[in-house]
């Protein structure tokens, strides 16, 4: 049996296994934000993704929420595993950490490959 490279396509077994990972975090992200929501003491510290300036926890966690929606959206129509700009295969890596990873890391660092600033609107970052 071949192991796959870190940037191979990803096979069925792969997108099943991010696809439970994903409704697991999901869910997680949904049980904080509902104790949030009734008052109750949600421990953040150890959530993905650093706080943007100005952010609430609660929008933390509907932004949280929201890449795991878009991420559950990109599985079911078969782009999953691909970057959504350059539609090269993302590293393995970068999904097992953020499984709602959505860029590679030449568009999500434009800058660093002579892309103008405006192309970095609004990209979350996995790293």
């Amino acid at each position: 049996m071949r192991i796959p490279t870190s940037t191979e396509e990803l096979r069925g077994g792969e997108v099943e296994r991010y696809r439970k990972d994903l409704l697991r975090r999901g869910a997680a992200f949904a049980e904080r934000l509902s104790e949030l929501l009734a008052g109750q003491d949600a421990t953040l510290a150890d959530l993905p993704l650093v706080g943007q300036s100005g952010e609430t926890p609660e929008d933390r966690l509907r932004r949280l929420l929201a890449l795991v929606d878009e991420a559950l959206h990109r599985i079911a129509l078969q782009t999953y595993g691909r970057c959504t700009n350059c539609n090269r295969p993302l590293p393995r890596a970068a999904l097992d950490l953020a499984p709602w990873t959505e860029r590679c890391a030449e568009c999500d660092h434009p800058l660093q490959h002579g892309s103008p600033p405006e192309e970095t609107a609004g990209v979350e970052r996995w790293q």
